[in-house]
């Protein structure tokens, strides 16, 4: 089914009412999709399931538990209560259990992990590939409207394959559980999700729409186009407008450690970063100007364009360590080589 029609189809036909005085006017036919008991209901298996399939001869490992302070505690006891009643976590008496731990959120928040390092070691690896960054954001060089959608424990979207279910579990303080839903740190699991979002959107993608991961950005090229115009938006850690790309506001703003010698890099870095937009959208009917130099450790290059202004903007960068091998070329042919490694990407 696709997409736009699969969307409206799930928002009509529950009987789901969610609280819609946060829902801007253009969504309030799919209420559903935003609602709380359709985040907490428990997905049907499907296709897309997630399997934890490991090595010949190999076993889910098991690990100690970690201490927690009295927050991380209280959190846990919330979180594996919701988990729980929801049916995406079940208990077991599996022989695998991995650790959990508690990480903040960028908004303060604790969000609980599972450490599955260990059982990382040996599954057999999915291979699908997830975009390349610089290339969505290519797509969107024309575009003037944007939305940007972000999934909600978008992972938990996605059952682990019955049967499974044992080789994820986890130990904590509360009790010895399995998931029945696919969780953050299986090293499946991009692999898994970005194969699941581009089939969902298989119809929209480079068209109206490009995902990575579980961020979703609708873009168009006029209001007339588009379900909610906006002035700019967030997208994998990317400020982009009609302008241009640059960084978030408050990555620019973290404080930062840096020893002395550093230091006067640093500042100048810095002060690029913060005349936005960094990066600007490459116009493709207009020439480009490459520069490319080399170091006594490494390579870098800069594609630019001539803007409205005059000056030169980039528009991409480059750089790359140099290999042993190539640490032993003299300088200029270590900068021969700079300028071919430029041109090939």
């Amino acid at each position: 089914m696709k997409a736009s029609l699969r969307l409206a189809t799930e928002a009509r036909a529950g009987s789901i009412n969610p609280e819609p005085q946060n829902l801007p006017v253009v969504f309030q036919d799919f209420q559903k999709v935003f609602s709380e008991e359709f985040f907490t209901t428990l997905p049907e298996h499907r296709p897309y399931d997630i399997a934890v399939d490991l090595e010949e001869d190999k076993q889910p490992p098991y690990g100690p538990t970690y201490s927690m302070t009295p927050a991380e505690r209280e959190a846990l006891k919330e979180h594996t209560d919701s988990e729980l009643a929801a049916g995406k976590t079940v208990p077991t008496t599996s022989p695998a259990g991995a650790p959990v731990m508690f990480v903040k959120r960028a908004d303060g928040r604790l969000c609980l992990v599972v450490d599955y390092r260990r059982l990382n070691a040996f599954p057999i690896k999915d291979r699908y590939a997830l975009p390349r960054q610089d290339k969505l954001i290519e797509k969107l060089r024309h575009a003037k409207i944007f939305t940007k959608l972000d999934l909600r424990n978008g992972y938990h979207n996605i059952r682990i394959k019955e049967g499974d279910e044992w080789k994820a579990a986890f130990r904590t303080a509360l009790g010895h559980f399995a998931p029945t839903v696919m969780q953050f740190g299986l090293s499946n699991a991009p692999a898994v999700f970005m194969r699941f979002m581009n089939n969902i959107f298989l119809d929209l993608l480079d068209i109206s729409v490009v995902v990575y991961l579980d961020d979703i950005l609708i873009f168009s090229n006029s209001r007339e186009e588009h379900v909610q115009h906006v002035k700019e938006v967030t997208y994998i850690g990317l400020v982009i407008t009609p302008d241009g790309i640059s960084m978030e506001k408050d990555k620019k703003e973290q404080p930062w450690i840096w020893l002395e010698e550093q230091k006067a890099a640093f500042d100048a870095i810095k002060a690029e970063i913060c005349n936005e937009p960094v990066l600007a959208h490459p116009d493709e009917s207009k020439p480009y100007t490459l520069e490319a130099d080399a170091s006594g450790a490494a390579m870098g290059a800069i594609l630019s364009q001539r803007k409205k202004d005059g000056c030169l903007h980039p528009v991409a960068f480059m750089s790359a360590s140099f290999s042993p091998a190539e640490l032993n070329y003299d300088t200029h042919d270590r900068e021969l080589l700079a300028i071919i490694w430029a041109f090939e990407h």
